[in-house]
């Protein structure tokens, strides 16, 4: 129950942000207004304007993430409330588990207005809106965005100062998003003694790399279950055996664990 009491009082502190009322309007009103705009000048219908969603939300979702979940921890200690915090009957395991569920359920809510406010208007504008699709590409997006928020408190846990939190995990958003893919192509090419070989013919463990972070997963379920996003860039579907839509599932999930309990290694023998 303790984790519980520290998730209700993390979106009791959530909800007098100014700050994070002013970011939710923003993305509500902006996808709305986005959805109107697209349908006065995307002719094509609903299954283009889910396109331009996709390729919108393959950014954004990450970095509403971040911004959401790189203050949970290393806010607290730098303003001296953890140790009030600490001095309560909660475990460390408990005070990071209560962290998580609370800003994972302010993520999630954030993003769901976000889509509720972008499908109200959908309904109206399109007139083959189709709701089943538009459910599963908002579960996706929020659990894309909740790794995100664990990858960004894995930070907080971690580091002992926003600032190092703020740039590591910004920077973790540069790498995983738009730099991955071709990290590992230059280690293929150095391995491979820069023969093009290495790249028209990858090894496993290449093509296993470009496929276990967030966003080529996420990529790769928007493409296989909804047939929209840019695919799983880097990966042919269906050339290796863990191009697969459960592998895709657990590796989402497994950022949700994996990212946070790194960061509880550092934040369980911290001295606040």
């Amino acid at each position: 129950m303790s984790a519980l009491a520290i998730a209700r009082n993390d979106l009791r502190e959530t909800r007098q942000s100014t700050v994070l009322w002013l970011i939710g309007a923003t993305v509500v009103l902006g996808f709305g207004a986005l959805t109107y705009a697209a349908g006065e000048f995307i002719s094509s219908g609903f299954d283009l304007y889910m396109d331009v969603l996709t390729g919108v939300f393959v950014l954004l979702a990450p970095l509403i993430g971040v911004a959401l979940g790189y203050k949970s921890v290393i806010a607290e200690r730098e303003s001296g409330t953890i140790a009030l915090l600490m001095s309560l009957p909660h475990s460390r395991v408990e005070v990071v588990i209560g962290k998580l569920l609370g800003r994972f359920v302010v993520a999630g809510t954030l993003v769901a207005l976000a889509l509720v406010g972008s499908g109200v208007v959908s309904i109206a504008v399109y007139p083959t809106f189709d709701l089943p699709r538009f459910v599963v590409f908002g579960l996706l997006t929020i659990i894309y965005t909740v790794t995100f928020v664990a990858l960004a408190t894995g930070f907080s846990l971690a580091l002992s100062s926003s600032r190092r939190v703020i740039g590591a995990a910004f920077g973790a958003y540069v790498l995983l998003i738009l730099l991955w893919n071709q990290v590992v192509n230059v280690l293929v090419l150095l391995l491979f003694r820069f023969r093009p070989v290495g790249l028209s013919d990858p090894p496993l463990w290449a093509d296993s790399a470009k496929f276990c972070t967030p966003f080529t997963s996420f990529a790769y379920l928007l493409d296989t279950m909804l047939g929209v996003g840019p695919g799983a860039t880097g990966v042919e579907i269906g050339s290796q055996w863990f191009a697969s839509t459960p592998v895709a599932v657990a590796i989402l999930c497994g950022w949700v664990v994996f990212a946070p309990a790194v960061g509880y290694l550092w934040f369980r023998t911290a001295e606040f």
